[in-house]
């Protein structure tokens, strides 16, 4: 084949098996002819074709190359000056522009593909499986910018009170929040305006799950439910005071009752009902009360009024004695003297 052949004259004696040198054989003229149109068939067949050829400097391609080996050059453009690849020191470039300011390319030196743009490293693919850039990691950091664009909600960025500027994304805190010990947070305001009953299903808060016992909260309504059911609502069950707005608030009940171990104090009491309790103080130690199931009306401590159901009879104590008695008769009864005629 014409690759052993020498660009040195002198050089081509023995080509192919043929002898070239001076004062060869007649035969060998014949046959060394022949053997260079092979040589050139051969060539012609496995390397040109049409008007494709192979070039070791300059010139260019008008057709399309096929290689079915390894293609080995320092550069590779494409289509214009502008797109290619090359090799730069430690870096295997793919550029896209003749600067190399926009560029991908892989460091043999920190085993890493680095994202140019705009002639600045702005994005690294490190051997860890890290993304980094030249303001840190984007996994778990603390920068503002990185933290927006990948790490979402588990950064530090975030978890920092005072980076809480701004609107989350409904997609971002929506969802089953199950699982998760606990939330702190200095506010929240919910603007849901629908008031909550046993059906509602889009109240702004709830606490406790529908199938149980749950509170709702509406813009004007708080309404205990059990699984779709109305429910009562208890406050206070492990004692201490109730305080509205400094003691000074009406309350309006169309069904249902109040119960309570303790004292209720008031400024007025309306009732189209009734107002059951054992002891009604209007002023201490002026009260109604109720003694072994007799009423009384108790003035002071031992002056008081008490009347016996079973005796159906009034008595009328002074000091802490039945000073006089009334019974349905109308017989008065006195301890003493009856004086008329005498101003009391």
């Amino acid at each position: 084949m014409f690759d052993n052949w020498s660009t040195n004259p002198a050089s081509n004696t023995l080509i192919d098996g043929i002898n070239w040198s001076e004062n060869q054989l007649p035969s060998t003229v014949n046959n060394s002819a022949r053997q260079m149109m092979a040589d050139l068939a051969t060539w012609r067949n496995g390397i040109y074709g049409g008007n494709r050829f192979a070039l070791l400097t300059g010139g260019t391609f008008t057709g399309n190359v096929t290689v079915n080996a390894t293609f080995t050059a320092t550069k590779v453009q494409v289509g214009s000056a502008t797109f290619g690849m090359d090799i730069s020191g430690q870096l295997r470039r793919v550029y896209f522009d003749t600067a190399g300011q926009n560029q991908l390319s892989y460091s043999t030196g920190t085993n890493r593909f680095i994202f140019t743009q705009a002639g600045v490293d702005v994005l690294y693919v490190n051997n860890d499986g890290r993304l980094s850039g030249p303001l840190g990691s984007y996994w778990a950091t603390s920068d503002a910018v990185n933290a927006a664009t990948l790490s979402g909600q588990n950064s530090a960025y975030y978890r920092d009170l005072g980076n809480s500027t701004g609107t989350l994304p409904n997609a971002r805190i929506s969802g089953d929040y199950n699982g998760i010990g606990l939330l702190t947070t200095d506010r929240i305001r919910l603007v849901n305006g629908t008031v909550p009953d046993p059906t509602t299903t889009n109240h702004a808060f709830q606490v406790g799950r529908d199938s149980n016992f749950n509170m709702r909260i509406g813009s004007s309504r708080i309404q205990g439910v059990n699984n779709g059911v109305a429910s009562g609502i208890r406050l206070q069950t492990s004692g201490g005071d109730i305080d509205f707005f400094n003691n000074k608030i009406a309350f309006t009940f169309a069904t249902g009752n109040i119960t309570t171990s303790g004292d209720v104090s008031a400024a007025n009491v309306t009732a189209s009902g009734k107002v059951a309790a054992p002891r009604l103080e209007v002023d201490s130690p002026f009260y109604l009360t109720v003694t072994a199931g007799n009423p009384g009306v108790v003035f002071d401590p031992g002056d008081y009024i008490l009347f016996n159901r079973a005796q159906n009879k009034f008595y009328f104590y002074v000091g802490g004695t039945a000073q006089a008695s009334i019974d349905a008769s109308g017989v008065l009864r006195v301890r003493g003297n009856v004086i008329g005629n005498t101003t009391p």
